[in-house]
């Protein structure tokens, strides 16, 4: 299995924290906490009843009784999420407002935080970037804006191609791609005539062109 170092050590309690890493240390094991690195799955997964799950790094050491099964998620720590709160799409300029995190690990500092909005081709798949400005908040959330010059997406409206809205958030060394979901009360403004802000049936943000007959009326 592919590991890498990715949980800094004050996110699991004492004394599940130095039977831990005696754990590793037995085993020559030379990090604190390890999980399968990659944008989708980076972090150490958590059970349905809020505990870290430590059991897909036993493996061939599942008799070494150091390292627990699971240790309880410390209180305080965020699942993951990546929720706009307001938008509004004019034919200047997108701009967003939410929060975004990776699941149970905040960032130590704001040098160590990071949003960057995805929108993606759903056609093509093709990506285009814009970093956003974050705020940290209480419990090391994080807060984002970010504007969008819509000249980024005239041409994909152009062909009549729909934009997926994603975030890929930073915790340190870890990135998570994730997809921008609307909250139950975000508030959309349309104000543009090549294309409109809405929410798909599982409440994600996309941005979809407007009808032939709609800009010929605008």
């Amino acid at each position: 299995m592919k590991v890498s170092v990715i949980l800094p050590v004050y996110y699991v309690p004492e004394p599940e924290l130095v039977r831990a890493r005696y754990f590793f240390l037995r085993n020559g094991m030379p990090f604190e906490f390890a999980a399968t690195a990659s944008v989708s799955r980076g972090y150490l997964p958590v059970t349905p009843d809020g505990c870290f799950d430590f059991r897909a790094f036993k493996g061939k050491h599942a008799f070494d009784h150091l390292l627990p099964d699971s240790v309880r998620v410390p209180p305080g720590l965020q699942p993951e999420k990546a929720e706009l709160l307001a938008a509004d799409l004019c034919n200047r300029a997108l701009s967003l407002k939410g929060f975004g995190q990776i699941g149970y690990v905040p960032p130590r500092s704001k040098q160590d935080a990071g949003i960057t909005v995805i929108l993606q081709n759903r056609t093509t798949k093709e990506e285009r970037r814009i970093p956003a400005v974050i705020r940290l908040l209480p419990q090391r959330r994080m807060r984002f804006v970010a504007a969008v010059d819509v000249a980024l997406l005239a041409d994909w409206l152009a062909l009549q191609q729909t934009a997926d809205l994603f975030l890929e958030i930073r915790a340190g060394t870890l990135l998570k791609k994730l997809r921008l979901h609307a909250d139950p009360h975000a508030k959309l403004g349309n104000y543009g005539r090549c294309g409109k802000l809405t929410v798909t049936k599982y409440g994600n943000v996309s941005i979809v062109p407007a009808a032939v007959e709609q800009r010929k009326r605008a």
